[in-house]
């Protein structure tokens, strides 16, 4: 295994990640999701976390005023996570999140924040084995 990580951990990492991209900090939050990433060896579960990883790097661009690379970055996030088998089953939640994105980066407009959806949430969060995180849950905050 690349860099393993106990579950708590690992769900932790995907809270913050989930958190940082609500408030803006993409750089932080793809941090967050490369250590998820780099702490698996399921290829399949990798995609997820490379993608997501990806969502927050174009962020990052489009933030910089750096369009192009945000575009074409989101465009290769989406291909990966809606080409990811462990997502197919969620593919509409995965598809409305990313195309509530793509319209501001596509556009040159602000973004004010890019909160995950409580669905696309519970999502991410069954496949590190949990339940619904933050708002869901009544747990750590999320929003």
């Amino acid at each position: 295994m690349r860099n393993p990580l106990p579950p708590g951990a690992r769900r932790g990492l995907l809270e913050e990640g989930c958190r940082l991209l609500s408030t803006g900090e993409y750089f932080a939050a793809h941090e967050a999701f490369e250590d998820l990433w780099h702490s698996t060896d399921v290829q399949a579960e990798r995609d997820v976390w490379q993608g997501m990883a990806q969502v927050a790097a174009a962020l990052v661009k489009h933030d910089r005023g750096e369009s192009a690379s945000a575009i074409t970055l989101l465009a290769k996030a989406a291909r990966r996570l809606e080409g990811t088998p462990l997502l197919l089953p969620h593919a509409a939640i995965v598809k409305e999140w990313l195309d509530a994105l793509s319209d501001p980066v596509t556009r040159e407009k602000d973004l004010d924040g890019a909160n995950p959806t409580p669905a696309l949430r519970r999502t991410l969060a069954a496949l590190l084995g949990g339940g619904a995180t933050g708002e869901d849950a009544g747990g750590g905050d999320l929003s």
